[in-house]
């Protein structure tokens, strides 16, 4: 557990530091935690856990799959855009 702790000290630390010396551009550094962090939220991980525990047929195995990849692709996509 100390560990866990150790490490959320130092990206709660390291996303200070970003935001402080990235005020400037503080909209891309917002948009890159919601590509990075919130599309998973909404697209991979759902469908991801959803396989894993729920899915029986191979219609449902298939939307989950296919939702995971969705998910990746509009996070890669959202995630290039901000360096282009």
């Amino acid at each position: 557990c100390a560990g866990s702790r150790s490490m959320i000290t130092a990206v709660v630390t390291l996303c200070a530091v970003l935001a402080r010396f990235g005020g400037s551009s503080l909209d891309l550094f917002i948009s890159g935690v919601g590509a990075i962090g919130c599309v998973p939220l909404a697209f991979v991980y759902p469908a991801a856990i959803h396989y894993c525990l729920v899915a029986e047929t191979k219609m449902q195995k298939l939307g989950d799959v296919a939702l995971f990849i969705f998910g990746i692709i509009i996070m890669i996509n959202c995630t290039a855009a901000l360096f282009v």
